[in-house]
């Protein structure tokens, strides 16, 4: 009785000891917990505004809609998510302990596989990773120190070449962020800019010895934009020198290639004293020609004009195409100023089509082939050309048509709004049209599609009536029966070049287009059309019913003894990737490949996109194949 009186009095001893020592450690917790409160009150009373202002919100953070990163083999893709993701934090002013958070946030894909794989190796050391320790991890996965040590060779041998200002200072400005030791400050920048520019340039920016990146840039541009400007205006003298001399050139390499005959004194005086008017073709000058004192064509007298001559009378006289030279008696001068004493625009002559299309998109003009010189000819018959045309692929086609120079040069607007300069005619040339010979002045014209254009000036010498319904060109010449002229749809013969002239004009800079013909109305190969197949139709069904059938002896695959279920979280899609997931879970349920399953066994999905921009399911099996039983996998040899 008595030792069991003192067992419990022991006991009650004891209890009142923890008793004592659970208020002492309950006094000290309060105490700790005041002095931790003191200390918060403090620091929220000194800097409560600025820790609001950086406290930043996965919801705030998304606001911006910041780009999801999925990994990369182009290290500019990957340097360029991360100064986005540096300009959404700088806005934010997002703390730094939080930026890896977010940023790791935005990983999908393969990148976010990576991650997983990084932090796992890293442990809990996690937690305590900088913005600046995770930028170099990522950039040691993404842009290796081989990438990094090649733009940084790129950037030191930079060079403006052949690209422009504002290219070159694009390309400066990728480069420069891998070699930040070569432009530490302003001046350093600005005098490597300027060192890579190109001579021209460099030598005139350098004068104004500017020590601003910004300004040099500024003038740099300022200075191309002037040297541009200028070789624009020399190319377009060259240009017009090309075009006064080109065909006169030409003329001289046809008249070389013919083979030359004997010539006699009387051919020499006559060559030597060969003088032909402009105005009228007579063998005298144009400032002696009569016409300009009223004379009449046919007996030379005055008072009277050719068509009422006395000399013709009983005879019907026929009005002949007046000679072009005639219309271009006003011609301008190289400098600008008309000739004559009359105040007339330099543009004297005008085209409204001068390709196939923009004959198909008139109903006002006619096509047709007619022969010249006994050679055919794709012609256009437009109302709205103020004169006749040849083309010059036409005029190098046919060696037998010799031009004869203009006295100046004559304007010709073309439908771009542009005006072509023309300095050579052929006269007289003979135009057979449905079996009538009938002449006319042309003017050599770069044409694409045409081979000639009659214009205004032939039409109504020759009485022409344009139906633009029928596509005819009705003739009623004084004189002359009657007849019209069809036109029709038929297009010129294909212009085929060599590959070795292809070559040739694609290096003098023309463009070249490569195109590829796929037929529309292909018909797909159905499975009775192939041979062996076609007697094992169920072989080759269009989908398949459904799961094959049971075998009689079940395979398994055995895990290492002591093996959990092993079940992942599955990584983070984007609503796009949970679509086409719904989409292809869906249908495989439809046709009973797969079922609803309650298995505590489980793997993460993925999607990888694939070069059609379809989603390819793939499922992440390392975690259950390193569980497997390697010992129990059959051989060939048992």
């Amino acid at each position: 009785m008595m030792q069991q009186q003192a067992a419990s009095r022991s006991d009650m001893m004891r209890m009142m000891e923890m008793q004592q020592r659970f208020m002492e450690q309950q006094q000290q917790f309060m105490q700790q917990q005041l002095q931790h409160q003191q200390q918060v009150s403090s620091q929220h009373l000194q800097g409560a505004t600025s820790r609001q202002e950086h406290h930043v919100s996965l919801a705030e953070f998304k606001k911006f809609a910041p780009s999801a990163f999925k990994g990369t083999s182009n290290p500019l893709e990957a340097e360029t998510w991360l100064n986005e993701m540096k300009k959404v934090f700088n806005a934010l002013r997002c703390p730094d302990e939080d930026r890896v958070t977010f940023a790791t946030f935005m990983l999908l894909g393969e990148a976010d596989i990576w991650w997983n794989v990084e932090r796992g190796k890293m442990g809990q050391n996690t937690t305590s990773l900088t913005w600046e320790g995770f930028k170099e991890i990522f950039r040691d996965k993404y842009v290796p120190q081989s990438v990094r040590r090649q733009k940084f060779r790129e950037f030191t041998r930079l060079e403006q070449g052949n690209m422009t200002v504002a290219e070159y200072a694009a390309k400066f400005e990728e480069l420069a962020r891998y070699a930040p030791g070569q432009v530490e400050n302003e001046r350093e920048r600005a005098e490597k800019f300027e060192s890579g520019l190109r001579a021209r340039i460099r030598q005139q920016v350098s004068t104004f010895e500017l020590s601003s990146y910004k300004d040099v840039v500024n003038k740099a541009l300022v200075v191309e934009r002037g040297l541009n400007d200028t070789q624009e205006e020399r190319e377009k003298i060259m240009k017009k020198r090309n075009r006064q001399v080109g065909f006169q050139n030409e003329q001289d390499r046809n008249t070389e290639s013919r083979p030359k005959k004997q010539t006699t004194a009387s051919d020499k005086t006559q060559q030597k004293g060969t003088i032909r008017c402009y105005r009228c073709g007579g063998p005298h000058y144009r400032k002696d020609c009569s016409w300009f004192e009223g004379n009449c064509f046919s007996c030379g007298q005055q008072g009277h004009k050719a068509d009422i001559c006395p000399n013709n009378s009983g005879q019907q006289t026929q009005r002949t195409p007046q000679p072009i030279s005639g219309a271009l008696e006003n011609r301008v001068s190289q400098d600008g100023q008309p000739q004559g004493g009359q105040q007339r625009p330099r543009t004297q002559g005008r085209v409204y089509a001068l390709t196939q299309q923009d004959a198909n998109a008139s109903n006002t003009v006619v096509t047709g082939m007619i022969k010249v010189s006994s050679t055919n000819a794709y012609v256009l018959i437009d109302p709205g050309a103020t004169h006749s045309f040849v083309s010059v692929d036409f005029v190098r086609r046919n060696n037998t048509m010799i031009c004869m120079p203009l006295e100046t040069e004559f304007c010709v607007s073309i439908p771009s709004g542009d005006v072509i300069l023309v300095n050579s005619i052929y006269k007289d040339r003979i135009l057979n049209m449905r079996g009538r010979e009938m002449k006319a002045d042309l003017l050599v014209l770069e044409m694409k599609d045409f081979d000639l254009i009659l214009g205004m000036d032939w039409l109504a010498a020759y009485h022409a009536t344009v139906d633009c319904f029928k596509k005819t060109v009705k003739f009623q010449i004084p004189g002359h029966p009657e007849f019209t002229f069809s036109g029709n749809r038929m297009l010129p013969p294909p212009k085929i070049i060599s590959a070795i002239q292809a070559k040739r004009l694609l290096r003098k800079g023309d463009e070249g287009f490569l195109a590829m013909v796929m037929g529309t109305q292909l018909e797909e190969l159905k499975l009775e059309d192939i041979p062996i197949v076609r007697e094992f139709p169920d072989v080759f069904p269009e989908d398949l019913p459904g799961l094959p059938p049971d075998r009689e002896v079940e395979f398994s695959i055995d895990l290492i003894p002591g093996t959990g279920p092993i079940s992942k979280a599955p990584y983070r899609m984007a609503p796009a990737e949970l679509k086409v997931l719904k989409e292809q879970l869906q249908e495989l349920l439809d046709k009973n490949f797969i079922r609803p399953s309650v298995s505590p066994w489980g793997a993460p999905v993925l999607f990888v996109k694939k070069k059609d921009g379809s989603f390819r399911l793939c499922i992440d099996y390392r975690e259950i194949n390193g569980s497997n039983s390697t010992e129990q996998i059959p051989s060939t040899e048992n």
